[in-house]
Formats: C-alpha cells, sequence, structure tokens
C-alpha cells in the first residue's frame, strides 16, 4: 500500500458536527472556526480572477435547545465577533440556518472586484 502525503495549500471549509447544540459547545464550535478563519489562504492562483477569497466555517449539529434559546445565546456570543470570524451557517436540520459571517456579506454583494460588487458599488457608493 502507497500512503500519499500532501502539503496543505487549500482549506475550503471546515465542518464542526456536534450531536446537540448547547451554549458550550456553540462557544467553543466558534472559537475553533475563529481560528480557522484568521488563517493565511494560499489559493491555487491560475492567472486569472480569484473565484474564491474566503473559506467556509459551517456549524452543524443533530438537535439544538429551542430556536428562541438558540438565537440569544448566538446574539450574544456574535457580539463581540468580527463578521469575517463568524460561522457562515448554523445549520440544524429541520429546525433552523443561521447565515452570517463573510457569506452573508458575499451573499448580497459578492467577492471583492467581481462584476456584481462592482457594479453595485458604481451604483450605490458615490466617489469622494
Amino acid at each position: 500500500m502507497h500512503h500519499c502525503i500532501l502539503p496543505w495549500i487549500k482549506n475550503y471549509a471546515l465542518i464542526e458536527v456536534k450531536t446537540h447544540l448547547n451554549p458550550g459547545d456553540l462557544k467553543d464550535a466558534i472559537k475553533k472556526g475563529q481560528k480557522f478563519k484568521r488563517m493565511k489562504r494560499r489559493f491555487c492562483d491560475t492567472g486569472e480572477f480569484k473565484r474564491m477569497q474566503d473559506s467556509l466555517f459551517v456549524i452543524w449539529a443533530f438537535e439544538s435547545a429551542g430556536h428562541k434559546t438558540l438565537k440569544q445565546h448566538i446574539i450574544n456570543i456574535y457580539k463581540n465577533i468580527p463578521p469575517a470570524e463568524q460561522p457562515d451557517f448554523i445549520i440544524v436540520p429541520n429546525s433552523l440556518v443561521v447565515t452570517s459571517g463573510k457569506y452573508l456579506e458575499l451573499s448580497k454583494i459578492g467577492q471583492p472586484n467581481s462584476l456584481l460588487r462592482q457594479e453595485l458599488e458604481r451604483k450605490h457608493i458615490k466617489s469622494g
């Protein structure tokens, strides 16, 4: 059997899976995600526009506290976390999906230097 060890060059996503998402697990997962989001990205440069400049961070739980309880914990935790370091998704199947972080920004205005963002900037940002 042959083993192959490859250098870590790119990582597009981190998925933290929990059986039950409680406040302590949520804080712990977000701390891990913050470290991941701060890591330097070295995506493949093919000489054309880089389609992806960020990595996704997803928290996936099979179950959690009630919606209102989880929402309040998320709001309290996010108060001290910059949007770029927040989870992009918190998913509890058949219960809820929370979108935040860089994904929320990118889904609305596109990647920096993308045609979508350039068009929105032309329309909505006045030049100085």
